[in-house]
């Protein structure tokens, strides 16, 4: 018999190759509304912000997002900020996501903001935030779109793109690419002390939802 034919390795798929595949068809992926009202919106993303501290980094998302969505700036300010106070959101190779939950709030919503110079944020340095605000009371499906996020954002391939990126809409066009492929973009029913809220820290259930 002749020789067998040796087949060149093939390179195990990164982490973010296999967020990108199509979710399965399960009746709860509606990709016209998650293609006409995606999660983060252009002008929310600060390419090159010259804040010097994650409080004004933070301000500056809070005004992007109520500049095009009218969420109330002082009142989400104040919520990150309970929320920081209960553990770090900082996910390491100079990223954090900050998140919360409000009220009055149709559907998720997100800010991106990328500093000229890293700041210290717990004794590590941060360089961008990506501040997520969900409907309160957070679903489940809201903790596990921070999840998909949080590891999306420290991935090795999608950490190349934000950084290499040259202004607000490359940095856009990225998040739309990877754009997580379920509906949390859609609007959803909410009520207080919903069944199923889940705490984002710790996924314990509680009607309070993100705190």
């Amino acid at each position: 018999m002749g020789r067998g034919v040796i087949l060149p390795r093939r390179r195990a798929p990164s982490l973010l190759t296999l967020f990108l595949r199509p979710a399965p068809s399960n009746g709860r992926v509606d990709p016209e509304v998650v293609g006409r009202k995606g999660l983060l919106h252009l002008q929310c993303v600060l390419a090159s912000s010259a804040a010097t501290t994650p409080e004004g980094a933070l301000e500056q998302a809070a005004a992007a997002l109520h500049a095009v969505h009218g969420i109330d700036p002082q009142a989400l300010l104040e919520r990150l900020s309970r929320r920081e106070r209960r553990g770090s959101t900082v996910l390491g190779k100079g990223v954090a996501i900050p998140h919360a939950d409000m009220w009055k709030l149709g559907r998720p919503q997100a800010a991106f903001v990328r500093l000229q110079r890293p700041c210290l944020v717990h004794r590590s340095l941060v360089s961008c935030f990506f501040v997520l605000v969900a409907p309160r009371p957070a679903l489940a499906v809201d903790r596990a779109m921070l999840q998909y996020y949080s590891r999306l954002l420290v991935d090795d391939d999608f950490q190349r793109r934000l950084h290499g990126a040259f202004g607000a809409t490359d940095l856009w066009r990225a998040f739309r690419e990877a754009e997580w492929p379920r509906d949390a973009s859609a609007v959803r029913p909410r009520k207080r002390g919903a069944a199923g809220a889940y705490d984002s820290l710790t996924g314990a259930p509680g009607p309070a939802g993100i705190s």
